[in-house]
């Protein structure tokens, strides 16, 4: 019984003997393998003959012989908001122009343009909503300039608008029927007889908010 004990022993012995000399063929004394990471992987680098050379990753990202083409987006802004209406009861609508769209919304990435109101009539016991559009404007970049004219589309879940700005003069957002958007000054704005003129040139980004008179809104420009 002893006797077999010690052969088992040797051959257990001898077959972990055989198992570490194998494996050390593969892994160097620093754990490494061959002196990389075990991450790494290898790649073929082009060189300026034509012809390919078997890299590790790392090492070619390192010696700057490929890259990876990373798109610059430009840098968010702030939110920003502006007060339209009154929170006193009125029978007067209240406007306010909002001359910030093309900066926020005229980038690579649009906006987010948010109105939060609340209704100040009694009646309403202060009821609030929340209300988003998603606005993306034509890039000059990604653009063929078929026309002069700049297109603008805004979407919101089951509603979408569209509007070439600076020529369609027209009712832009809704805003649960509180507050409204308009690429013009709205006659309520004014005198309540005749609208003004739809916004061009320089002022063609511009956007005038209305909000309904027992309503008073905060609207917010998300970048």
């Amino acid at each position: 019984m002893k006797q077999q004990t010690r052969s088992h022993i040797l051959f257990y012995t001898v077959l972990i003997t055989i198992f570490l000399v194998a494996i050390s063929g593969f892994v160097t004394s620093d754990g490494d393998d061959f002196g990389h990471d075990a991450s790494s992987i290898m790649v073929d680098v082009p060189n300026d003959d034509g012809t390919f050379e078997t890299m590790y990753l790392d090492d070619a990202i390192a010696d700057h012989r490929i890259g990876y083409d990373v798109p610059v987006t430009d840098t968010k802004l702030p939110d920003k908001w502006y007060m339209v209406g009154d929170k006193s009861e009125s029978s007067n609508y209240l406007c306010t122009t909002v001359t910030d769209i093309e900066e926020y919304c005229a980038d690579e990435d649009g906006c987010i343009i948010r109105a939060l109101m609340q209704h100040e009539k009694k009646s309403q016991n202060d009821q609030v909503r929340v209300h988003d559009w998603e606005i993306f404007i034509e890039q000059e970049d990604m653009s063929n300039e078929n026309v002069d004219d700049i297109y603008a589309w805004a979407h919101y879940p089951g509603a979408d608008r569209a509007y070439r700005m600076g020529k369609d003069k027209k009712t832009f957002l809704t805003f649960w029927s509180w507050a409204y958007a308009y690429n013009y000054m709205p006659s309520q704005c004014i005198d309540g007889n005749k609208d003004g003129p739809i916004y061009i040139d320089g002022n063609k980004y511009d956007l005038t908010f209305r909000s309904h008179p027992y309503v008073y809104t905060r609207i917010v420009l998300i970048d």
